[in-house]
């Protein structure tokens, strides 16, 4: 799920808590849907933040792998012909 997906499901879940849960106020009905829907946005929520700082983590091993494989530009480049 790309992280545009992400954010409008998100978006959405919370809206629909949102309502619900004002919904649920002054008429006292006890739903058990405004709970399921709950813990999936928390669930959502959770995923997305760990599938965030995952990639995170991966960027920055690429990173330190790609600053060891790479030739150090210190130092002379060119050989010395032996005289």
């Amino acid at each position: 799920m790309s992280r545009e997906a992400d954010h409008r499901l998100l978006s959405v879940l919370a809206l629909i808590v949102g309502f619900s849960a004002f919904e649920f106020l002054p008429n006292g009905n006890f739903n058990y849907l405004v709970f399921v829907l709950a813990g999936a946005l928390l669930g959502c929520s959770r995923s997305t933040v760990l599938e965030s700082a995952r990639r995170a983590r991966l960027n920055r091993q690429q990173a330190m792998t790609r600053e060891r494989i790479s030739p150090s530009t210190q130092g002379p480049t060119a050989v010395q012909p032996l005289s």
